[in-house]
């Protein structure tokens, strides 16, 4: 296993209240619960978003999209906006 699946499998291992306190760092707005939002939505073959979650931004729902990235990509710039287009 790469180092960079290793962190990858933490990340997305991480229990709701942890992020949802990490999310707050940045977006203090925010308030849980975090509700997965499930999709089959696939932009390259073999990856798949990180997390998507149902969250409220104040008074307003949103779809918060999260990706881990422990390595440089050169290619996630593209891969985000692919899926984020993707999500509208």
């Amino acid at each position: 296993m790469s180092n960079a699946q290793f962190y990858d499998r933490h990340w997305k291992s991480l229990p709701a209240e942890v992020l949802l306190a990490l999310i707050h760092l940045v977006l203090p707005t925010v308030h849980g619960p975090l509700e997965p939002w499930q999709t089959e939505v696939v932009v390259a073959p073999v990856q798949r978003m990180d997390n998507v979650f149902l969250v409220w931004l104040g008074t307003i729902r949103i779809l918060l999209h999260l990706e881990y990235q422990s390595t440089i990509d050169r290619h996630m710039p593209k891969r985000i906006y692919d899926y984020d287009t993707d999500l509208e």
